[in-house]
């Protein structure tokens, strides 16, 4: 049976503004898909005049159905919308089971919070000082050192800037191919697809290596003959997830997708022994970043490269109006020479130019990706549905993600003067040992949460005990504190306070190479 609920959006212009009892302006439709358990939700701000036994001053800001697979069931066992005090401003949630039960938020009680202005703020304020003529030459002078200041940072970012390397044959491999697909027709039928071993599986669907071939000549005769031209991943997507295959599909044939750093996409078919649905993409052979990680280690170069291809994926899926949904490091791939690229778009979603999401089936999914990677926003169904708030969302995920392959990084040997590009503003580790062993690999939040958190466990050590995972105390010097700043930058609490995955890019340039020759002791 098909749970129908309330939908709403309060910034939404298909929406009038409601209040209280919302049914009249309310659209009751059923959830997406009935292979997903779902419940109700509604999200309020109550105003400061109203009280817990009024809601009159309720304001709803949205509701529509969410997705159980990750909630505690009994969260949501309720044929009535009990508000939770979603700890930011005055949001209040709620979850219920029952056909259209979200039209009505009832608060819970909300703590108190102490009105009474602080002795400070009664204290009378200085007075403004009068300006003098020195004033106009001392800022002058500050005008002039911090123009030359970013001028002399601007030629040495200039200087320092790299770009992801890429050896030849790789390079002239992948556009030999871009060549052949012009010329290549896929059969619907994939006889040209030569499936080879099951190189990994997930709730959509399993992943094999293959060989690609086309159907050439042979000889004088009229037969033809199947030639392997290129070896490749096939995703076999799961006959009930035709919606994730429709959407990663829609996304990769984006004009706008081609980059380095994002999975080459080749074709689809359809398997003509059980009608699932077939993604040939580029085969990574050293597989997930995740999977990648557990079993090695890598040099502060290394990180360098992995880092900066991330973000400038990551950079280049956002300036396409494309947000990731579910970005972790299982979903970046890593190539023969350790090159990544972003992959898995079945959640991913367009974005017009006002930033919402032009996916309409899983529109009135708030919650979706992997809890342990979820923003806060996100764990507190609280997503202004704007571009930049969809971008952000991925950002908060990027910055988990290189706080895993930093702390796989090897710690930085003693620094000498020589020992890296750019020495203008080191501090020597000397109390850092090259030899000292690199922790066993963990995930974000692993020690808080276990290897399996569900959304309910997410929000508490996210949103209200605002935990991040720790730091290694070797980051706090040069240059892996300039990484840790970045990765805190990016999974601050409020949105609007992260920084972009451009700007993520940017300071990842930034950072010095570490010469492969050093000077002995």
């Amino acid at each position: 049976m098909v749970l129908k609920c309330f939908h709403y959006m309060f910034n939404d212009t298909n929406y009038s503004p409601c209040n209280g009892t919302f049914a009249q302006c309310a659209k009751l439709l059923n959830c997406p898909s009935e292979n997903l358990q779902s419940a109700c939700f509604a999200l309020a701000k109550l105003e400061p005049e109203s009280s817990k036994n009024n809601d009159s001053n309720t304001t709803i800001l949205s509701a529509g159905c969410v997705p159980l697979e990750n909630h505690d069931p009994k969260s949501c066992n309720s044929s009535q919308c009990f508000g939770d005090y979603r700890l930011r401003g005055d949001n209040y949630y709620c979850c219920c089971n029952q056909d259209a039960c979200n039209d009505r938020l009832i608060p819970k009680a909300k703590p108190q919070i102490s009105t009474t202005p602080s002795p400070e703020s009664k204290l009378p304020q200085p007075p403004s000082p009068v300006p003098d003529s020195n004033h106009y030459v001392i800022l002058f002078a500050i005008t002039i050192i911090i123009s030359l200041t970013i001028l002399a940072l601007y030629v040495r970012r200039s200087r320092l800037n790299r770009t992801v390397k890429m050896d030849r044959n790789n390079l002239l491999a992948l556009a030999n191919l871009n060549n052949e697909q012009q010329n290549m027709k896929i059969e619907r039928e994939p006889k040209n697809v030569e499936l080879l071993e099951l190189v990994g599986s997930g709730r959509f669907g399993a992943v094999h290596r293959a060989n690609l071939s086309r159907s050439v000549e042979s000889g004088d005769q009229e037969t033809q003959e199947l030639i392997t031209i290129y070896e490749i991943a096939v995703k076999i997507i799961n006959n009930d997830e035709h919606q994730s295959f429709h959407n990663e599909l829609t996304i990769y044939n984006l004009s706008r997708m081609r980059h380095p750093n994002i999975l080459t996409f080749f074709g689809s078919c359809e398997s003509p022994q059980t009608s699932s649905n077939w993604l040939l993409v580029e085969y990574a052979s050293n597989g997930s970043l995740h999977h990648y990680l557990k079993e090695h280690t890598v040099t502060w170069n290394e990180f360098l490269d992995i880092a900066l291809g991330i973000a400038r994926g990551l950079s280049h899926l956002h300036d396409a109006d494309v947000a990731h949904r579910d970005f972790k490091s299982k979903n970046v791939l890593l190539r023969r020479d350790l090159s990544p690229c972003i992959t898995d778009f079945g959640v991913a979603t367009i974005l017009d130019m006002t930033g919402g999401s032009q996916t309409q089936q899983r529109k009135n999914y708030l919650q979706v990706g992997t809890p342990r990677y979820m923003a806060p926003e996100v764990l507190e169904c609280s997503v202004a549905f704007t571009k930049i708030s969809f971008t952000k969302i991925d950002v908060y995920a990027l910055s988990l993600v290189l706080w895993e392959l930093l702390s796989r990084c090897h710690p930085l040997p003693k620094l000498r003067v020589n020992d890296y590009d750019d020495m203008s503003t080191v501090n020597a580790i000397e109390n850092v040992s090259p030899n000292e062993e690199v922790p066993p690999y963990k995930l974000p939040f692993e020690d808080q949460v276990g290897s399996n958190p569900d959304i309910n466990t997410m929000r508490q050590v996210v949103v209200c005990d605002k935990m991040r995972p720790p730091f290694r105390d070797c980051w706090s010097y040069y240059p892996l504190s300039r990484m840790s700043q970045a990765i805190i930058d990016g999974w601050e609490y409020d949105h609007d306070a992260r920084i972009s995955a451009s700007c993520f890019v940017e300071r990842i340039e930034s950072l010095p190479l570490q010469k492969l020759q050093q000077a002995s002791d």
